[in-house]
């Protein structure tokens, strides 16, 4: 599933809210979402499935640094990111992990690195966070600090 930037900026706040919600909750509200946006539900369910697979396929189930403290392969080698995939483990801290990746979609050759943030630092205040060094990476430009190509939650 391919979502433009704009679109992006529509999907979004429904994808944060039903997130936040239980089963029991998110049902009866995409039910009255049907009707006053319809446009936007069959994005959103495809987006909601995903997560949800996502989430029975154990994904960032366990704890990121276990690969670092014990030295040992991680399951997240071979992931795929977009058009990135997972090669190891570059280094930890308090925010996240940072992994080498190789691009991977045949468009283009290239290495990058990807931070994936721990799960404590979902919370609106690490979120907010986690924009402000996107935001900070994004204007700045020095032969010795890594570009930003892209962000996401």
């Amino acid at each position: 599933m391919s979502i433009d930037r704009a679109r992006w900026q529509q999907l979004e706040p429904y994808l944060d809210r039903a997130l936040e919600m239980s089963t029991e909750e998110r049902e009866p509200w995409i039910a009255k979402l049907r009707t006053e946006s319809p446009d936007i539900v069959d994005e959103l369910l495809a987006l909601l499935s995903g997560e949800s697979r996502a989430s029975q396929d154990g994904f960032l189930a366990s704890p990121l640094t276990s690969a670092f403290d014990e030295g040992m392969a991680s399951p997240l080698v071979g992931l795929q990111l977009g058009a990135y995939s997972i090669e190891g483990p570059l280094g930890h801290g308090g925010m996240g992990s940072v992994w080498l990746a190789r691009r991977t979609d045949g468009r283009f050759e290239g290495r990058a690195a990807v931070k994936l943030l721990n799960l404590a630092q979902l919370s609106p205040a690490g979120e907010a966070r986690f924009r402000r060094e996107g935001s900070v990476l994004a204007r700045l430009s020095h032969p010795g600090i890594g570009r930003i190509l892209d962000a996401g939650v």
